[in-house]
Order: structure tokens, then sequence, then C-alpha cells
């Protein structure tokens, strides 16, 4: 609804000054959600703390001061509906590898990534935490035992039950089929829970909405952090609507939540105190970027029944959770053989393995009936097993004429961590957005070094499942190399958390180094990926930033409540 009435401020005194926070009426009743095109051109708002992105890291701290003394702004770049802007996230730097997708178009808005995302969830392993002589600019400056309690409200704030139902063994008597008998010295399985409302936006909107002290502007974008002459203060981030109208929103503090492309993006941007951007004395700020990738490798026939592989694919209840499950390495191997993380599942069926669907391909480009973009690639594919294409093929005669038989198929997915590594990097590119503002480019290539460690962990943990191991991890190699993995979006590692200003952009309590009132949530401050989808650690994270803030107001703590 359009507002009949705009109020420009909202006054009163606390601490001995006037406070000022812009809100608007709407049919003569307040609403806490601000459309950007009813901000006045080059107005500006007035809060305690001003939250960048309402993600899943920004609604969670919004969520912990909502009924509290502080005035709240939540910024948010999109509106409350999907809307692709059609000018991208970021740019890939031609001739990197792999080859990602150029120029994605974002579909930003209120809930973020949790408004796309699967729901699953897991917290990091203790081992993710600890520095691994092995894994470059590895360890963090807390360890899991610091997060634990907010792990556990964590869960509750992304509406899933009991935090003991990662525990395998107080699943296993419930479960439908049992997880896969394996060595326990060489691969594990982990549980994972998946929401029963993703997105954030739906669990929290409504509360947003009716709280008083918090206000969401819609369809506004940070265009930089202006600090003090020092370069140590943040006094206004200028903002910029979908319409072209800017603001200024001033703060006693202020937290990125916006994502590890945006949030070292707008660092890079803001450079009035420094031209190489804020908090970047070092040529940190947007290193080490890390992705979660993956292989899905159509595998064919499994060595026993498909319901063996139904906790590793599908969703069962387990004392009101929905879980399910994931085989890693052990701890103990990844010492032993110093490797990286690896984990495998088994996600859907497929009709024919990778070398027989390669073949399919390469011989519908000859009959003329489909065209090959990486035809050198598929032939490999073919090659990589030519026994099971002569068997398919054979197969295929036998049946001509005869209604096909199910078989039972199965297909594999392999996801892989990736070390720091200070080259893959976001930076500024020459291009401009929309409202002529810097972009991002990414740069991002998978060291050989993570190879060599994937394809020794693919050969140990094939052998234990009964793979060919070998053939397993030519096929992913093939498939990396032509740009046929995926990601999950998880992006990670771009304002990293270390305790020495030289090694790192933010401190163990996620403030900005050199910064007083500046600090960072959500997975760009990770200084590992490790295996486990994010989104439980970023939430933890935001708690845990949270009770930092309101400590040093002086407020008591949050109990584990989420009805306020």
């Amino acid at each position: 609804m359009a507002p009949s009435q705009l109020a420009g401020a909202r006054t009163d005194e606390r601490a001995g000054r006037k406070q000022t926070a812009c809100f608007i009426w709407v049919n003569d009743t307040t609403t806490m959600f601000i459309d950007a095109r009813h901000v006045p051109e080059g107005g500006t708002a007035q809060a305690d703390l001003c939250v960048i992105g309402a993600g899943a890291a920004g609604i969670s701290l919004a969520m912990e001061f909502v009924d509290t003394p502080l005035r709240v702004i939540l910024l948010e770049s999109g509106g409350l509906m999907a809307d692709s802007d059609g000018h991208g996230i970021y740019q890939v730097v031609p001739d990197s590898n792999p080859h990602l997708s150029v120029d994605p178009s974002r579909t930003w808005y209120f809930g973020g990534n949790t408004n796309h995302w699967a729901g699953n969830c897991r917290p990091l392993d203790e081992a993710d935490f600890e520095p691994r002589d092995w894994v470059r600019n590895s360890g963090w400056p807390i360890r899991k035992h610091h997060l634990l309690q907010y792990y556990e409200r964590a869960q509750a704030m992304c509406g899933l039950s009991d935090f003991r139902c990662y525990d395998l063994d107080t699943c296993r008597p419930h479960l439908n089929h049992p997880p896969l008998d394996v060595d326990p010295s060489l691969l594990t399985t982990k549980v994972l829970h998946t929401c029963p409302v993703p997105s954030f936006a739906d669990l929290y909107r409504e509360r947003l909405e009716t709280a008083d002290n918090v206000r969401v502007w819609l369809g506004t974008s940070a265009r930089r952090l202006k600090t003090n002459a020092g370069g140590d203060h943040v006094r206004i981030v200028e903002t910029v609507g979908a319409d072209g109208r800017r603001s200024h929103i001033e703060a006693d503090v202020f937290v990125l939540a916006a994502g590890g492309v945006e949030n070292p993006r707008l660092l890079l941007c803001s450079n009035d105190a420094d031209p190489n951007g804020l908090a970047n004395a070092h040529d940190l700020v947007g290193r080490f970027f890390m992705e979660h990738w993956y292989v899905d490798i159509p595998l064919g026939r499994w060595r026993g029944a498909v319901e063996d592989l139904d906790f590793y694919g599908g969703r069962q209840p387990v004392g009101g959770a929905t879980v399910w499950g994931q085989i890693m390495l052990s701890e103990e191997l990844m010492r032993k053989k110093r490797l990286l993380g690896l984990s495998l599942w088994f996600p859907s069926t497929t009709p024919a393995p990778l070398s027989v669907c390669s073949a399919q391909r390469v011989m519908a480009s000859l009959r003329g009936r489909a065209r090959l973009t990486q035809p050198f690639t598929d032939i490999r594919l073919a090659l990589s097993d030519p026994g099971e294409v002569a068997r398919h093929a054979l197969r295929k005669l036998s049946r001509r004429g005869k209604n096909p038989q199910p078989r039972e198929v199965y297909s594999l997915r392999v996801q892989l961590e990736q070390t720091p590594n200070p080259e893959n990097r976001i930076r500024l590119s020459p291009g401009r957005d929309r409202h002529g503002e810097p972009r991002a480019e990414l740069l991002l290539r998978l060291a050989d070094e993570d190879w060599r460690s994937h394809a020794r962990s693919l050969r140990i943990a094939a052998a234990e499942l009964g793979l060919n191991g070998r053939r397993l991890t030519r096929q992913i190699r093939l498939m990396l190399r032509a740009g046929r993995n995926g990601f999950f979006w998880h992006h990670m590692g771009t304002t990293r958390m270390h305790g020495d200003p030289t090694q790192g952009v933010v401190d163990a309590n996620c403030r900005v180094h050199g910064v007083s009132n500046l600090f960072v949530a959500g997975s760009s401050v990770f200084p590992t990926g490790g295996t486990a989808p994010p989104t439980l650690t970023i939430v933890a994270l935001a708690l845990r930033l949270a009770e930092h803030l309101r400590q040093s107001r002086g407020m008591p703590g949050r109990s584990a409540d989420l009805s306020r």
C-alpha cells in the first residue's frame, strides 16, 4: 500500500542526546517496513545499530534486538518478493578456471539466500576450527566450544528440533535404513537436519513488521561507508534506492551482513580515507574466497540394494527432526594422510553411468540430433569406461522390442573443501552497476595441491565403498577441467577472522580490525570452509555477535526463547 503520509522523523531523548529514526504511516498505522521510494532524497536517518543485509545473518541480528531500547535499521537491497535486477552479482575474470557462469543475474530480496536454499544444516566439526599444518592459512581464533551455546540457539532460530539429533548413535535406532557399514578409521557418516521452513522471511517477517524499534528499509543498497578522517570510526553509510534516490544513515554501530561478495565490495568501495579501501591496509579484503565445489557422477548399479542409500539422499523423521546423511572422511584419516575435507552422498537416480551418458551425447551429435559444446570432454568420458559403454549397448540390443526392465541405479555427488588461498579473491571490476558503483569480479581456481588431496581421498573412499577409484578420479578430473561442476553459493572467506590484523580482516568478535564500530556477520568471516553447509554457523556467529554488542551496551543477554 502506498503511504498516505510520510513523517520525516521521530525524536526522543536518550543518553543526553537526540535520536532520530525515519518511519512512515500506512493508513494511519505505523509500519516498520519502509520502501526506499518513500525515503526523502538526501535525507538522513539515525539509529543505534545499522545492519546491512537482510539474509540469515542480518535477520538473526535484528531479531536479537527486537523490543530493546536500541533503534535498529535493517538495510535490504531487494524488496519483499523476488525481482531480478539483471545486473548480476559479480563478473568472472576471463579464462579463469573453472568456467563459472559469467555475470549471474541476482534475485536478492528480504530473506536473502534463505529464500533459495534447501534448508540443510550441520555444525562445523571441531577439526574445522583447528589449525591444520598441511592446510595453508587454516585455523580459527575461536574453537567449537565457543560456539556451542550459540549453535543450540541457532538450531531454534532455524526452526529445527533437538540439537542432539546430530549424533548418529542417537538417530540410529529410529532410522528406516541404517547407515552404510564402513571402516570408521576411514569414513564416517554425519547427520544433517533440514529446516521445515527454510525462509527466514517467512519465519520472521511478521515479528519484524510489528517491532517498534526496528525499521527494515527495502529496495535500498549501501553505496559506501564514510569514516572520520583517521578511518577508524564509521560515521554514516550512503545508500541508494532502486529508483536512484540517495540518502544516509547515521549509527553508533554498523554490521555488514550482505554476503561474501557484497561485504568485501562495500569495504573496497569505501576508499575515502585509504585508496585501497576501508580496513584494507594489508590487502586482505576480498581475498581467500572459498566455495563448496561439487561434481555429480552417474555410476549405474549399486553393489547392494538401493534402499541402503536412502539415508544419503532421502529425508526421514527422527524425534521431530528431519534428517539425512553424508559420508565424510574420518578425522583420523585426514590427519594421517594430510587430506582436505570431502563429503559424498547419493542425491538422485539416473538411467546410466557417466561414460554411457557421454557416449549417448556423442552418438546423438554424429546423427545430427544434438550439438556438442565440449566434444573432446565427452569422448574422453566415454572412453573412461568403454566396457560399461559396450555392456550398455548389448543390454539395449537384447531388450529391443521388449518392455524395459527397471534397474537399480544411482548417482554420486562429491563435494570438495577448498584451501584458503589469497589468490582466490573478490576485487572491484572496471564495470559499473546502474547507479555508477564499481561492481565485483571473481578470480577462482582449484589449486593443484587441492586436487591431489581430493584424488587420494576419492581413491580411499571408493575402495571402501566398492567403487572403481581410478576411474572415478579420472572422470571427476575431466568434469572439473570442462567446468561441469557446481557450486552451492557458499561464498566464504573474503573478510576472514584472525587475531592478527596482518592475517585477517576481523577479530574473534567479528569487529573489523582498526575500526571501532564496524562488524561483519556471515560466512565471509570463515577462515576455512569445512564441508558442512554454512547457514547454521552463520546464525550462531550472528547470535554470538549480538551478545557481544549487547554486553558492550550493558544490556542483559538473550535467552533461547525465540517466541518474542
